[in-house]
């Protein structure tokens, strides 16, 4: 086993050794898609207590679509994380 190997293992044996989570949930957007999405109380509920991914001083990146911005915010509070930024990406295709 390689030396890179051997720490994502490590890693992943102790869940709350990650800085940085990036998270694109499968909102509910209200369009036929080729997975299941989650309708916004599961989006609180089913991904509740992912913090414990984290250690003290985390950042999450939350992907959210238009309509999603406020459940979004609403998300990050109920899974214990402070809104301090957003980023727009402006999709041009």
């Amino acid at each position: 086993m390689s030396g890179i190997e051997k720490a994502e293992e490590d890693q992943l044996k102790n869940p709350r050794s990650f800085d940085v989570l990036m998270v694109d949930p499968p909102w509910d957007i209200h369009m036929n898609l080729p997975y299941e999405t989650l309708s916004d109380q599961q989006m609180i509920q089913d991904l509740k207590g992912i913090e414990q991914m984290q250690g003290p001083g985390g950042l999450i990146f939350l992907w959210v679509t238009g309509r999603a911005i406020e459940l979004g915010i609403e998300c990050l509070d109920q899974w214990g994380y402070t809104l301090i930024e957003e980023i727009v990406w402006i999709k041009v295709n």
